[in-house]
């Protein structure tokens, strides 16, 4: 073999190292993009204006349509509704008016057919008053006779009172006495909410078979509601006085250091998480994950992840702080707000954006329409797991025209389809809740119809969830200022993404070659919102971004070690050539 071979040869294997190959080894839930139904307002099958099973299963190809690769439940057992489903009589069974579990079955099998999985919403802090354990309960039958906290209370001057000063988050005693037992029981929510007794080894089985149940039945995990109140003093202290707050009746009267975020919670989820790790191990199946919702501060929120000694919690606990940017925020406040929880988050764990729930009022009336697609892209641009609430995709709005009986419902009304009847959602004109007038102009039908829509830019935007950068890539945020919000998302061997949003309504020019350096142009258009002069497609320089006013942009580059690898090949191809030649 001659010298110019032998130099060839070297060349060559030098250049097949140039190139980077990446696989992502994240699990299914690590990236997902999930979308949360709640089944009173999606779709009705049957006329009676209320949603159900059979009428979500109809509409799956929507959620696969744009994107959404599992559904989170909001509460479907079966109930007396004093909290529209957070009030469960039977955790083993579906809602009458939401169908069998024939009709879940089926639902459950035609999203797995569609790559969709489903979370179940589970609400283990307390029951119904109509649940049969609590019935039992009432009857003190000794199975059932500590199923809930129970308490004597107190007699003063001959007036039966409660055990101590615990409020209700609903406002009022956190305890209703019982002429049955001649005591009183717990319920930090509702009287129709008592709370379960986790003390108690019985409970803790019961609703450990209760998630074994579902488990079997096909579901991928569980959205945990109000887990920081499962466990309280057992010795009934009363809690000390805010001095902040002067109405006796209200929720924040007392610091909740006894009835909120004890110990003995975190211990629990890190044995349901094991138990949910067990049983997929032991089964051979994907994982099964645990979501956790607690309104609380950033250490006890951060410690639902894992404990101090290394031991897994949830797979996430729910992250509000998107949720919580109000009218007038900027972009100090998005990036303060993210940084808070990648900077707070246990490392090698995974983060979560949450823009809109059933709790919350929508996006579009809190902060106006051209928001929703400002929030879409940031929620979905992000690493980690993205929540969408239904109707956000095609920017729905609360609804306010009807006497409203729980200040929720404005953001809970039905999801509009099209123009007909009800926006398609009922074959009934009178619904459980009232449609928005705007059903006319906002509805799916309609936007798919147009050129460029909400509906558009979020398929745009849960696409581009797909690619490797968007799912492995480091992110790096820039506040311009204070309307104009910017990060990259950077993998090597893949192309960059570069996200910019104007938080103001006017147009305005941005050069960020000095701000992202080493990002070559053009820069291409890989999703634009709804009102942009950009389309897909478009290349641009990065000295001269033109943003109309609201805008919220995505670009794609080639990543600067593409490009040093496109350069190293012409120098490879060149020497080559002058060897042989």
């Amino acid at each position: 073999m001659n010298q110019k071979s032998c130099v060839v040869i070297i060349l060559l294997i030098t250049f097949s190292f140039v190139s980077f190959t990446y696989a992502s080894d994240k699990k299914w839930w690590e990236h997902a993009t999930i979308y949360q139904i709640y089944p009173r307002s999606f779709q009705d099958s049957n006329g009676d204006g209320i949603g159900d099973l059979i009428g979500i299963t109809s509409r799956l190809n929507h959620l696969a349509d744009i994107g959404v690769n599992t559904i989170w439940m909001s509460p479907m057992f079966q109930s007396p509704l004093k909290d529209f489903g957070y009030d469960v009589s039977d955790f083993y069974n579906v809602h009458d008016e939401y169908g069998t579990m024939a009709d879940f079955d089926n639902f459950l099998q035609t999203a797995t057919s569609l790559g969709i999985h489903v979370l179940l919403d589970f609400v283990p802090n307390h029951s119904s008053d109509q649940c049969e354990w609590f019935v039992q309960s009432l009857l003190r039958n000794p199975d059932y006779d500590e199923f809930y906290t129970w308490h004597n209370g107190y007699e003063i001057d001959g007036v039966k009172v409660p055990p101590n000063n615990w409020k209700s988050v609903f406002g009022g005693s956190a305890w209703t006495y019982r002429i049955e037992r001649d005591q009183w029981y717990l319920h930090q929510f509702f009287p129709e909410q008592p709370d379960l007794n986790y003390r108690n080894p019985a409970v803790v089985l019961e609703m450990t078979n209760v998630l074994k149940f579902w488990m079997q039945k096909g579901v991928s995990g569980f959205r945990v509601d109000a887990i920081n109140h499962m466990f309280e003093d057992p010795n009934f202290p009363d809690e000390p006085r805010n001095d902040w707050n002067n109405d006796p009746n209200s929720y924040d009267y007392v610091d909740h250091i006894y009835t909120k975020d004890l110990p003995e919670t975190y211990e629990f989820i890190y044995d349901w998480r094991k138990m949910l790790d067990d049983y997929t191990t032991e089964n051979s199946l994907p994982d099964k994950i645990l979501m956790t919702e607690a309104y609380a501060n950033a250490e006890n929120t951060m410690r639902y992840y894992v404990s101090e000694n290394g031991t897994l919690g949830a797979n996430m606990p729910f992250n509000f702080q998107l949720i919580y940017l109000e009218s007038g925020f900027d972009a100090r406040n998005i990036k303060g707000n993210i940084d808070f929880w990648l900077d707070n988050m246990p490392m090698g764990h995974t983060p979560n954006w949450v823009v809109g729930s059933h709790d919350h009022r929508r996006v579009a009336s809190k902060l106006g329409s051209a928001f929703v697609g400002i929030l879409n892209t940031v929620n979905l641009m992000l690493p980690g797991v993205s929540f969408t609430y239904y109707g956000e995709e095609i920017g729905m709005q609360d609804n306010y025209d009807f006497p409203i009986s729980d200040s929720r419902d404005p953001n809970r009304t039905p999801m509009q389809w099209d123009g007909s009847v009800s926006a398609g959602f009922s074959t009934n004109s009178t619904t459980w809740l009232p449609v928005n007038d705007n059903f006319a102009i906002i509805n799916l039908e309609r936007l798919k119809t147009l050129s460029r829509s909400s509906y558009h830019h979020y398929k745009e935007l849960t696409s581009l969830r797909k690619e490797e950068t968007i799912i492995d890539g480091d992110i790096r945020m820039k506040v311009l200022s204070r309307t104009l919000f910017a990060f990259t998302r950077e993998l090597p061997g893949h192309p960059t993404y570069l996200v910019i949003v104007n938080l103001d309504g006017s147009a305005v020019s941005v050069n960020l070659s000095n701000i992202f350096l080493n990002i070559p142009n053009p820069l291409t258009v890989a999703a634009s919102a709804e009102l942009s002069k950009y389309r897909l497609g478009n290349e641009v320089q990065n000295t001269n971004i033109q943003l109309d006013g609201f805008d919220a942009l995505v670009f794609r580059a080639a990543s600067s070690a593409s490009v040093q690898t496109i350069s190293l090949i012409v120098s490879l191809t060149v020497a080559i050539k002058m060897l042989i030649f």
